[in-house]
């Protein structure tokens, strides 16, 4: 039953893709849409279609269609056209391991057939002992009678099969009776199909060979790394053992990195920082190094019409171009340079590459699908995934089917079951009109594309286009020892086009904005228009504190889908009530206590001053008036006790007794070696977990001592804004509320506290009902709330309804929101090394912490 609720779920999704991207009639307005091997221009990913406000037509539209996936084929991570056919790569599970397998189908994905490359271990096979290999391939655990110990580890000529290394009774080697046994781990590596729809693989066999489970020392290991060759059908047609093209005294290890055939039918592996090409009868014809210029090799790919093209490692490591090999002369080409748009290298660019249909490479960078041309380096984008409604996260890999067509292969992310999708090139005549809505972000976290593409398939008047500031960040300057990298570019260039009056409708707020310089310029429009005119939503139905950190000037300027909370947490008997908590009682906790007692577990003074501030920052900094205080006595007497704390730690000494250390460091709390913990709640479990897991006793969350406020902070999760000089503030509303809607939240519990009250405390409800499983007779069993440590175990219990009732008191209370400001840290921690040093005193420390932070605040609003 269950596979057929997914099936029909993949047919009524793969018809909401087809419906949201196309209609019938309509052709006036069309827009340029490229297609593979087209003439479409470069362009930023956002800019897939006109500009926000207007009707327009999107440019670069696949149509997705769910394909039938093979039954079998439980994990799919590759997949290749050769000829007429489709060939998925993948894994099958077992009760007793995994095997890997290769599955030929019609490039609908009809017609299965299955070919095994490495079957997974048979029951009777015995799984006892060994040590485990951490390789994603079946385990054979055997033994076999052996005449001498140089037998057992001697490398086999060709491939060992399974039968090579039957069950046996073992027998006395030299005298000693002890049996030896084997542990022998198969796993596929790279994998390529020819044209004719044979295919070559690497595999591996690993082996640890023993005489006694619980003495390492008896334990021999060996690796053995072979090509192998066969036909459509999956008979052998070539062994080869890749070691033999090791010089005699080298390292025995030969890791491939990547597998192709070149035209002629060579074969170009990546191996040992090496390329090396080899003849069908696998005879060496050259083995290259990288060119001159270059510290190394990525991969190797194949273009479209069979040319190899191996990527290139600049000075910095990076991938930084592309390099066609000449398999007959034995050669490299002409480097092509991989850059953005501006001719920029990006450290935070990675691409996909796979060939073409027809000729050049294509490159998927996960917003987009690029035709390269390889002589010329011109890049076409072809495809953009926001616009065709998929989420490039459920895909794994995808690869050229024909001309306007691609496969993709990967999961769904409702069930993880493995997905087979066909995206087919749209006409611009059958694509439907709609308003298009802008969405900026520094950086598109998984929720929130998800969450466009879902808006796009079912919203009928508006589309949303993501514009992605990240992909200008890591943009590289200099070489050698003077590389720099700038990784607020895509802030900088966020920053430039609003300045410019190119304003997105939607922004993604994070802390690397200047978020209090938006507000106070009117940036934002005021949310509670929307909320109050909603039919259904209403600002009484979300947590009045999270709203109020939020406001500014009494307008709502974010939204936000939930939170946690970051406090400061200490057994109730040494802290006291968190209304008794002052700086003062904080810094004389130490009074009287031996000389190891310490307030806070590996702070330095730079990370106490980091995380005080972040947690309160709304003591020194009015978010409103921009208005600074760090002269008050409060930062005065932070200042002196962060002077307290270390300069630095020393992690690695090599004379640390770890497993003493370890000991020490989970009863650290329980035996006031160590009295306040920062930490976070983000359910209504975590405080029992803290308090009688980690401390032992009741706990007081006090946060950081505030005269403002509890000293406790708000840590959001993504958080929106519509702008207000959108014209289409209703329709990015109707993006924005479903963030806080009944659909959004549903039955379960979302990471984190939820905005929305009657979520809110339906979780703490769901927080004291223990967690059940259902055993073999159908019957419901309590799992205990368990904590461990050192050679305890615990059981906490779950929370009771007073618990409940004061962590909600307690969540309802905290309405200052967790801020980092970088510029302005590192003016307080750079001016705060005066008085470390002894050169200033802690008030003329905080003077010009005040003149410095007070200059730079004004600057930025």
């Amino acid at each position: 039953m269950k596979k057929w609720k997914n099936r029909a779920f993949a047919a009524i999704l793969a018809g909401m893709m087809l419906l949201s991207l196309t209609a019938c009639g309509n052709s006036g307005g069309t827009a340029q849409t490229g297609q593979p091997g087209g003439n479409a221009g470069n362009g930023n990913t956002g800019n897939s279609g006109t500009q926000s406000g207007g009707k327009t037509k999107l440019e670069y539209v696949y149509r997705p269609e769910i394909l039938e996936m093979p039954e079998g084929l439980q994990d799919v991570s590759r997949c290749f056209v050769a000829g007429d056919k489709l060939y998925l790569y993948g894994y099958v599970f077992t009760e007793t391991g995994s095997g890997s397998v290769l599955y030929r189908t019609e490039l609908d994905g009809s017609n299965p057939e299955e070919i095994v490359l490495v079957a997974p271990p048979e029951e009777d096979e015995d799984t006892s002992g060994g040590v485990a290999v951490p390789l994603p391939t079946p385990r054979v655990n055997v033994k076999i009678a052996v005449a001498t110990t140089a037998a057992a580890t001697a490398r086999p000529s060709t491939l060992p099969a399974d039968d090579d290394v039957a069950e046996g009774d073992g027998i006395a080697v030299d005298g000693d009776d002890s049996e030896v046994h084997v542990d022998e781990y198969r796993g596929v590596g790279a994998i390529t199909v020819a044209e004719d729809g044979s295919f070559w693989f690497i595999e591996t066999v690993n082996r640890n060979t023993y005489t006694d489970p619980e003495d390492y020392e008896s334990y021999s290991y060996e690796e053995f790394t072979y090509l192998r060759h066969k036909d459509a059908d999956g008979n052998d047609l070539l062994t080869f053992d890749l070691h033999s093209l090791l010089e005699e005294d080298a390292d025995p290890y030969f890791y491939v990195n990547s597998l192709v055939l070149d035209k002629a039918g060579n074969i170009v592996l990546l191996a040992n920082e090496c390329i090396w090409v080899l003849d069908s009868d696998c005879k060496l014809l050259h083995r290259l190094e990288a060119p001159e210029g270059f510290n190394g090799f990525d991969s190797v790919v194949r273009a479209g019409d069979g040319t190899p093209v191996v990527g290139l490692y600049n000075d910095q490591y990076l991938l930084s171009h592309l390099c066609p090999i000449d398999t007959v002369a034995g050669t490299f080409g002409e480097p092509v340079l991989l850059a953005n748009e501006d001719g920029q290298l990006s450290a935070n660019v990675y691409y996909n590459l796979f060939p073409n249909y027809g000729s050049g490479l294509c490159l998927n960078d996960r917003q987009d699908v690029y035709v390269l041309d390889i002589t010329t380096g011109e890049k076409t984008k072809v495809l953009n995934w926001i616009n065709s409604d998929v989420d490039i996260n459920e895909i794994s890999y995808v690869c050229a089917s024909g001309e306007g067509e691609f496969i993709a292969c990967g999961y769904n992310s409702l069930d993880y079951t493995p997905q087979l999708m066909k995206l087919t090139y749209v006409e611009p005549s059958e694509i439907r009109e709609k308003t298009i809505l802008t969405l900026a972000t520094t950086y598109l976290d998984y929720g929130t594309r998800r969450e466009v593409i879902n808006f796009n398939r079912s919203n009928e008047l508006y589309r949303i286009q993501i514009r992605d500031y990240s992909i200008y960040d890591g943009i590289v300057t200099g070489t050698g020892e003077n590389t720099e990298y700038d990784w607020n570019a895509g802030v900088n260039r966020l920053n430039a086009d609003i300045a410019a009056g190119d304003i997105p409708d939607i922004l993604v707020v994070d802390d690397r904005l200047p978020v209090d310089s938006y507000m106070s310029k009117g940036l934002f429009a005021d949310l509670y228009k929307f909320l109050d005119s909603d039919p259904e939503l209403s600002r009484e139905m979300l947590c009045e504190n999270v709203l109020r950190s939020m406001e500014y000037n009494g307008k709502l300027q974010t939204i936000t889908t939930h939170f946690n909370i970051y406090t400061v947490a200490g057994k109730k008997s040494v802290v006291g009530d968190p209304a008794d908590w002052t700086m003062e009682k904080m810094a004389s906790l130490l009074d009287g206590r031996p000389d190891d007692t310490v307030l806070f577990s590996e702070r330095t003074r730079n990370d106490f001053l980091t995380s005080l501030l972040s947690m309160s920052m709304n003591n020194y900094v009015d978010p409103t008036t921009g208005l600074c205080r760090f002269d008050s006595d409060d930062f005065i007497r932070v200042l002196e006790l962060s002077a307290t704390f270390p300069e630095d730690f020393n992690f690695y000494d090599e004379d640390t007794d770890w497993d003493e250390y370890y000991m020490l460091y989970e009863t650290q709390y329980r035996d006031e070696r160590t009295l306040l913990m920062i930490t976070y709640l983000n359910d209504f479990r975590t405080y029992r977990r803290i308090g009688m897991g980690q401390f032992g006793e009741e706990i007081s969350l006090v946060g950081f001592p505030s005269e403002n406020g509890s000293g406790s902070a708000l840590m959001l999760g993504s958080r929106y804004a519509i702008t207000a000089k959108s014209p289409n503030g209703e329709g990015a509303w109707q993006f924005l509320r479903y963030f806080i809607s009944d659909a959004y939240y549903g039955e379960d519990d979302v990471y984190g506290f939820p905005l929305r009250r009657d979520y809110l405390e339906k979780s703490a409800q769901r927080a004291m009902k223990p967690d059940t499983y259902e055993d073999e007779n159908g019957d419901l069993v309590e799992i205990p709330n368990t904590y461990y440590f050192r050679d305890h175990e615990i059981d906490l219990g779950y929370p009771d309804q007073a618990e409940i009732d004061f962590l909600m008191d307690f969540v309802l209370s905290v309405d200052s929101i967790y801020r980092t400001d970088e510029k302005l840290m590192n003016i307080i921690l750079e001016d705060a090394g005066s008085y470390y040093a002894g050169v200033k005193s802690a008030r003329d420390v905080a003077g010009l912490i005040q003149s410095r932070a007070q200059i730079y605040i004004s600057e930025s609003r």
